[in-house]
């Protein structure tokens, strides 16, 4: 399976038939029924990622019937060091859902949740398509600003973590039958 991050420049290089993935309906359903009854806003903990938490917003949204927040956390890369923290929306008394393609340390994540947490979140999930857990990325799941992790069982984990796999299994098979319709 290749995940593509530009759909649109994946569909223009190859002129094949391809199904999109969208990591929102992995997650939208295990994710409702824990949350369904609090306030939620869906976080992008940086810029580029912005697209893919709007769809998760959209697609939750529709899942619940209720409105979703969405806010973003701006992050810079500079000089080899990562500078997070000044959060755009409103997350004061909401659960935090931060949206991202994939948690390699965490350090991304976990600057998104402390900042949420300083505004006001009462707490933080992370969503992410691929877990791969490098070196260091411990620290993730010892910090209290995150409740969970969860992550698509789409790629092997490096290493033994406390994230919750979801599987992938009912959009794969959607995929196939789809593809397989036409």
């Amino acid at each position: 399976m290749l995940k593509a991050h530009n759909v649109m420049a994946f569909e223009n290089a190859f002129r094949c038939e391809t199904q999109h993935l969208e990591i929102a309906a992995v997650f939208t359903g295990t994710i409702s029924s824990d949350l369904a009854d609090k306030p939620l806003c869906v976080m992008s903990p940086d810029p580029g990622g912005i697209k893919r938490a709007q769809f998760f917003r959209e697609a939750l949204e529709t899942k619940l019937g209720v409105q979703v927040d969405f806010a973003l956390c701006n992050k810079r890369r500079s000089g080899g060091g990562r500078a997070s923290g000044a959060i755009v929306g409103d997350v004061a008394g909401t659960r935090m859902i931060i949206v991202d393609d994939m948690i390699v340390s965490g350090g991304t994540i976990l600057s998104a949740a402390r900042a949420a947490r300083r505004n006001g979140a009462h707490g933080c999930m992370a969503v992410a398509a691929h877990g791969l857990f490098a070196e260091g990325s411990d620290t993730l799941f010892d910090a209290p600003e995150l409740l969970r992790v969860l992550v698509c069982d789409s790629v092997p984990t490096a290493r033994n973590t406390n994230a919750q796999l979801v599987s992938t299994v009912p959009v794969l098979a959607l995929a196939i039958r789809e593809l397989a319709r036409d």
